[in-house]
């Protein structure tokens, strides 16, 4: 659990696990902690999610099923003209699926949006799972030094 990037937003990681079909799914939750209510950006939130094996300098983005849709709880809704809003102590709990990392990982860096990062999380559970159970999904491995390269010259907001 963390403070979010705007007062009275707590992000708290309540799970990261590797699952059947060689994947690791992740449950998270927003609470608002603060008097006034919280209004989420006009974005979809959950598919912006990401792993990183800073080990293998791997980035580990939300699966896809053969439709090419994102696994993940559905968010779109957050894009209604007056967004979604959390009242003073309610939440709100998402989760995602991402191809696993190799075995010997045993830690990621968790980024969420709306969230600093949460730093070596331990990945709980074992094994890739049964094979052929992800046969229908593609999760996206983007190495670092790719990433990095797709980014120079790119801009870069100010603060």
């Amino acid at each position: 659990s963390q403070e979010g990037e705007t007062e009275g937003l707590v992000v708290e990681l309540t799970g990261l696990k590797r699952t059947a079909g060689g994947f690791v799914t992740m449950a998270f939750r927003y609470r608002n902690t603060g008097a006034n209510p919280y209004t989420f950006p006009h974005a979809p939130l959950v598919r912006n999610a990401y792993l990183l094996d800073s080990k293998n300098r791997q980035k580990y983005e939300v699966a896809l099923d053969r439709n090419q849709q994102r696994l993940c709880s559905e968010t779109l809704n957050f894009s209604f003209p007056d967004g979604v809003t959390l009242k003073s102590g309610e939440s709100i709990t998402l989760w995602a699926k991402f191809a696993a990392p190799p075995e010997s990982t045993k830690t990621v860096n968790v980024h969420l949006p709306l969230a600093p990062p949460f730093d070596d999380v331990a990945i709980a559970g074992s094994g890739a799972g049964s094979e052929g159970a992800g046969s229908a999904v593609a999760g996206s491995v983007v190495g670092l030094d790719a990433a990095l390269k797709e980014l120079a010259g790119a801009p870069v907001a100010g603060m």
